[in-house]
């Protein structure tokens, strides 16, 4: 098992490993705008490092106001989770980040890191239930036949919410859960529509589904639906 979890880190940690590490980033690019503008000039406006950007900077992820002024039109969440670990990279690098090295350590900490972190979780989870051997198989259909190992080496929102999703279906399911995991599990339900808004909607599937599944079994439904809602108010 431990095996099959770290063959599968580095398949997905390995930088350049597919085309779509090799274009600037179109999508992550706009996060490390905004990242470089909240920690240069303290604000969420990406206009006046647009303005330090070469003329083939990518917009993709940008839309304009009336008023022709750029906005990101992404969720925030991808960008307050990474808040932290982009402070340690513009002091390493004294305020001048090289851009592409510096999203591929974003992708690696704020995206890799808790993809297996999650994975590392699910392993015990389906171990438990259904037997080491079955349990790798699904590791490997999961990380490597799925979307998730396209995107988990770059630094973009949908690796990111997924991981926050099922670790937070995961806190809400697992045996003898309360008070405790169910909070940590509407934090990390709500922080997947956080870091992308369609994750919204699961999130209420997910609640929903888990709460009519206690309602039946008399398993502490409206204290699971207490905690999970206190938690989720979080984000």
């Amino acid at each position: 098992m431990s095996a099959v979890i770290a063959l599968l880190a580095v398949a997905v940690a390995l930088p350049d490993r597919n085309s779509l590490t090799t274009f600037d980033e179109t999508n992550a690019a706009v996060r490390a705008y905004q990242l470089r503008s909240l920690t240069q000039f303290g604000s969420w406006s990406v206009e006046q490092v647009l303005c330090q950007r070469k003329p083939h900077t990518p917009t993709l992820g940008l839309s304009a106001d009336p008023n022709l002024r750029p906005y990101p039109t992404t969720s925030p969440g991808v960008v307050t989770w990474s808040w932290p670990a982009y402070q340690v990279i513009w002091r390493i690098f004294d305020g001048k980040p090289p851009f592409h090295l510096t999203l591929n350590l974003l992708a690696l900490s704020c995206v890799c890191l808790p993809l297996f972190l999650m994975v590392v979780f699910l392993a015990r989870r389906w171990a438990q239930s259904a037997g080491p051997e079955a349990a790798c198989f699904a590791l490997i259909a999961a990380v490597a036949a799925s979307p998730i190992y396209t995107f988990a080496g770059l630094f973009q929102d949908y690796v990111l919410a997924t991981t926050l999703m099922m670790t937070g279906y995961l806190l809400a399911t697992r045996p003898r859960a309360g008070a405790p995991s169910w909070v940590l599990s509407g934090l990390a339900l709500s922080g997947s529509g956080a870091v992308n808004y369609l994750f919204f909607a699961l999130l209420v599937a997910v609640v929903g589904f888990e709460w009519l599944r206690r309602r039946h079994k008399r398993l502490d439904p409206g204290r699971f639906l207490l905690f999970t809602t206190l938690g989720a108010m979080g984000p």
